[in-house]
């Protein structure tokens, strides 16, 4: 409509890197802690949250690509598999 998009200046690309990079961060998380919820909403609530943070990460991504800058990569197999509860709440 108002003719070509711009590029991204640096401190853009800065940004939706650093955006990228903490909702990985935040994936990796819901991951732990959704494969050791005893509750089985508070884990439906994780993996809801996984999913968003993974739509969050291609939209943010696609904006570097279109720019031809390729997005920081995942970390979603650095999980285990292991189902005990390190973290104790009384």
């Amino acid at each position: 409509m108002f003719g070509d998009p711009r590029s991204l200046n640096t401190i853009e690309v800065s940004l939706i890197h650093h955006a990228i990079e903490t909702n990985l961060v935040g994936m990796q998380l819901m991951i732990g802690f959704a494969q050791v919820a005893s509750n089985k909403e508070v884990q439906n609530y994780l993996v809801k949250g996984r999913k968003l943070s993974i739509k969050i990460e291609m939209d943010l991504g696609e904006f570097l690509r279109q720019s031809f800058i390729e997005p920081p990569a995942t970390h979603a197999g650095k999980a285990t598999s292991s189902k005990a509860h390190h973290f104790l709440i009384n």
